[in-house]
Formats: structure tokens, sequence, C-alpha cells
């Protein structure tokens, strides 16, 4: 089957177009959503149903990150938090040297001035490998 009425390319190998299912999902899409050919030809060889095109498209990281709330007791911990807030009671934050560490820390360090942070760093051992 050739693909463009082209058999092979100039170093001999085949050419072989989008099977017969994955063109006409690619048609569909551009009839409904109204991106160009070759964009659905992509978005229908990878799989992605016209009403996902978008957003595959145009990825927002809330929608690719996971819920927050479904980790084990992020619920009492939240609450946990802001009891601490609104009793301006200390709130010790833990770190080790690695980027997420680090940034934390600095969050913690940039809060707003009601707010009274301190910060742990744990994980010593690994300051002199860090240069921190």
């Amino acid at each position: 089957m050739s693909f463009l009425g082209v058999e092979t390319s100039l170093t001999g190998r085949r050419w072989i177009g989008p099977d017969l299912d994955t063109a006409r999902a690619a048609e569909m899409m551009e009839q409904q959503i109204g991106l160009p050919p070759a964009i659905c030809q992509v978005l229908a060889r990878r799989g992605v149903p016209a009403h996902e095109a978008q957003g595959f498209l145009t990825p927002q990281l809330k929608e690719l990150l996971p819920d927050p709330r479904r980790m084990k007791d992020m619920e009492i911990a939240a609450a946990r938090f802001l009891q601490a807030v609104e009793k301006r009671q200390r709130i010790a934050v833990f770190a080790d040297y690695d980027v997420d560490g680090g940034a934390k820390v600095k969050a913690a360090d940039r809060a707003p001035g009601s707010l009274a942070f301190v910060a742990i760093k744990t994980n010593d051992h690994r300051r002199a490998a860090c240069g921190l």
C-alpha cells in the first residue's frame, strides 16, 4: 500500500500511511473541532479522541498533578496547619538538601510575616556533597 502515491523513500524504505480507522478518526476530528488536518492526523495516530484534543494540545499543570487531598491524612494535616496559623503557633518545615527540600525552606522563608516558620534541615551528612 502506498502513501500519497509514493511506494518507497529515497533510501528504499516502504512508506505506509495511516490505516483506514485512523484516517477516519482524523477526518472526523477535523470536522468536529476544526484543527488543521496534519494536527488531527497526529492526534489520531496517538489515540487522542476528539473531545480530548484541546486539552492534549494545551495541557494545564493543575489537570496533570494528582489531587493532594488523596494523600493519606492530608485533610487532617491541612486542618492542623490552619489551626496553627489561626492561633499564631510556630510551624516547623522539615527539609533535606535536594531541590524540593531547598524550595520548601525558601517558600517558608518568604511566607508573610504573620506566620512563624521554623526551617529544620535534615540529612546533614549530605551537606558537604551538595555544597550547602
